[in-house]
């Protein structure tokens, strides 16, 4: 299979607070083994700092035969949370948190996983906060009393559009303009002068929220995301036990079909369509197992030899 395993991203921190760092970002391809039990666990975002406090660290997102890290599981680090007046240091995580600012210089930003994101932008001037940083790109520095912005984040097609993930949290503005938020989910930093809050992190994306001040709130981190893609060879796909299935022919230009538990087995809706659920009639997903699920002969679905 190819998979994209994102952590969720850190929260931004408050008081000239430094942007959420992105949750880690890991992308491959394993080989998985029938019949064998896979977890999946999607890390949540971080916490928005309250009170002059720190940003709370994104939770790790997991792919694999066990919840700990290592032995074949594939981890997405959750991304460090945003510095704030005191302490000022952002921390480390997937990408790295930005630092907080109490009017020195000097306070470094969180640092990165490596292979997975990059680190958070320090303060080099008296007022503002540092960007959080992204899977592709540190975050900034603070600029004068305008904050840094957010680290960029990557771009992916595994789910057959592309889409970019794991961007920093922008860090908060004493005066000025809000600093942007890094491309992939990362959240825009707080405006103090003019009281615009910061914009947590969105979610499925692992982005970092933004950096807030004194009378501006900040924002949280995005939940993180695990998609897994697969070659149709056969009608059993195995190895977890799922409450949602999302199934999308990326050879073909087809539609988005979602299944999920609540629902009888055979109807499906499209993500991109505004149309009413569609029975399957016994030839779509045909059934929820304990260790995976049953597909059919649809060739929505199960086209031999399509991605």
């Amino acid at each position: 299979i190819t998979y994209l395993v994102v952590g969720g991203g850190g929260g931004g921190g408050h008081t000239i607070g430094g942007g959420g760092g992105a949750g880690g970002l890991a992308t491959g391809t394993m080989q998985v083994v029938p019949g064998t039990p896979y977890i999946v666990v999607v890390g949540a975002g971080g916490s928005a700092g309250v009170s002059a406090g720190n940003g709370g660290n994104g939770g790790d997102s997991k792919f694999g035969t066990s919840t700990v890290a290592g032995g074949g599981t594939i981890t997405g680090t959750g991304g460090g949370g945003g510095g704030s007046d005191t302490p000022q240091a952002g921390k480390n995580g997937g990408s790295g948190g930005g630092a907080g600012n109490n009017g020195s210089t000097g306070a470094s930003g969180g640092t990165g996983t490596a292979g997975q994101g990059k680190d958070g932008g320090s303060i080099t001037a008296s007022t503002g906060g540092g960007g959080g940083g992204g899977a592709s790109t540190a975050g900034a520095a603070n600029s004068g009393s305008t904050g840094g912005i957010g680290g960029a984040g990557l771009a992916s097609s595994i789910t057959g559009s592309s889409v970019t993930y794991a961007g920093g949290g922008g860090g908060s503005s004493r005066s000025g303009s809000a600093s942007a938020g890094g491309a992939g989910g990362g959240g825009a930093g707080a405006a103090n002068n003019t009281g615009t809050h910061a914009v947590a992190g969105t979610a499925n994306t692992g982005g970092g929220g933004g950096g807030g001040d004194q009378t501006s709130t900040a924002g949280a981190g995005g939940s993180g995301i695990v998609v897994l893609s697969y070659t149709a060879n056969s009608s059993t796909v195995t190895g977890f036990t799922p409450d949602l299935v999302w199934i999308k022919d990326r050879t073909s230009a087809l539609m988005h079909n979602i299944f999920d538990s609540a629902r009888l087995v055979y109807p499906y809706w499209s993500s991109n369509s505004s149309a009413a659920e569609v029975g399957g009639y016994g030839n779509t997903l045909t059934a929820f197992l304990s260790n995976g699920f049953t597909i059919g002969t649809q060739a929505l679905f199960n086209t031999s030899g399509n991605n």
